[in-house]
């Protein structure tokens, strides 16, 4: 009677949804929800099991979604990351693929030699990713805690420090005082900065991707929909209106 299925809203920010469809009728009734869905079932007539991405690139657990109330509640709450879903036709069984990452970094000389594990593949560390250098230190991001962070460490390795609770895709001045980064926060998306461990400052909002400060540390380029065509755009690393480039 009802089809559900995955849907995004993508201007001026991301929206992600749960479309319900009348399949007598093809009347339509959209709930947002928080995070990306790989795969859905329907559990009984009133509810949903969704592999869903509860923050932007973070591990993808399994939740149940009320119908139509569009009520979650979490099942799982792990480190790996599960794609797509299937239920039996009794309803009390379901399939679905589980993956764990395992990732390490490691740092070495300019010719690749003498390679170290600065940061190992441990549970308190999570998954690892997004590396870039600030100054005489590392950036990274990780999962802590079900939150994509980004941490820093030294070349010699030992113990990370926490530069932003919510944040990915880390990019540095030439001094490495200010990073700006992605927000992951669901209620402050867009670009923003922090500057020697300062309260943080929005640059842009909407759904920005892949951003570099530029060599001057004056601006920052990063790539946006927001012109309905994925295109290079540029803000000044003080904020303000965006200037498409491409």
């Amino acid at each position: 009677r009802v089809i559900a299925v995955p849907g995004a809203l993508r201007f001026p920010d991301l929206q992600d949804q749960i479309v319900f469809v009348d399949s007598t009728s093809g009347a339509e009734q959209a709930v947002p929800i928080q995070g990306t869905v790989y795969g859905l079932d329907w559990l009984d007539a009133g509810s949903l099991v969704l592999d869903q991405v509860a923050e932007f690139q973070g591990p993808s657990q399994l939740w149940r979604l009320a119908y139509p109330s569009g009520a979650v509640t979490r099942l799982t709450n792990d480190l790996g990351s599960y794609l797509d879903v299937s239920l039996t036709a009794a309803r009390d069984s379901l399939v679905t693929t589980k993956t764990d990452r395992r990732v390490t970094i490691w740092m070495s000389d300019g010719s690749g030699a003498n390679a170290k594990e600065v940061v190992p593949a441990t549970p308190s560390s999570g998954t690892t990713d997004n590396v870039t250098w600030a100054a005489d230190r590392v950036l990274f991001t990780s999962t802590m805690g079900g939150h994509r962070s980004i941490a820093s460490i030294g070349q010699e390795g030992g113990t990370s420090q926490d530069v932003v609770t919510q944040g990915i895709a880390p990019t540095t001045t030439s001094d490495g005082r200010t990073v700006v980064f992605r927000s992951t926060d669901p209620t402050r998306q867009g670009l923003w900065k922090v500057t020697d461990g300062g309260r943080p400052v929005q640059l842009t909002g909407g759904v920005t991707l892949w951003p570099r400060v530029t060599h001057d540390d004056r601006s920052v380029v990063f790539a946006s929909a927001r012109e309905d065509t994925q295109s290079l755009w540029m803000v000044s690393i003080d904020g303000g209106t965006p200037v498409q480039v491409t």
